[in-house]
């Protein structure tokens, strides 16, 4: 990792200390610098975990004996949907994007196309 900094580089930084008490008060100088990309990024993946967890519980709630394949199901769903738009409906470039080969995507979307 570079040690230069560049201005777009400090925008998603904040300073903060490293240690705080009970009251507010540094109890050091020492400053730390928090990327908030990090922290976004971390805060997605507990909401997307919590999500999920959520539609797992009410499956298993209506009783669903297969669970596993109804949330993966939807958790691919909502993955190749997102990409396919960040990617302008390209397939080649949404399939590289997920790591998958073109065909495999084209078919991944034919058979949830299929059950809509």
């Amino acid at each position: 990792m570079s040690s230069e900094t560049t201005p777009n580089s400090q925008a998603n930084h904040v300073a903060v200390p490293s240690t705080v008490n009970e009251f507010g008060r540094n109890d050091s100088s020492e400053i730390h610098s928090v990327d908030l990309d990090q922290v976004s990024h971390e805060v997605d993946l507990k909401q997307l975990s919590s999500s999920i967890q959520a539609a797992t519980r009410r499956r298993l709630a209506l009783g669903s004996n297969d669970v596993y394949e109804q949330v993966l199901q939807l958790v691919e769903a909502a993955m190749i949907e997102a990409v396919m738009q960040d990617s302008n409906q390209n397939l080649t470039r949404a399939a590289q994007r997920l790591g998958l080969s073109r065909p495999t995507l084209r078919s991944k979307i034919r058979a949830r196309m299929s059950f809509e």
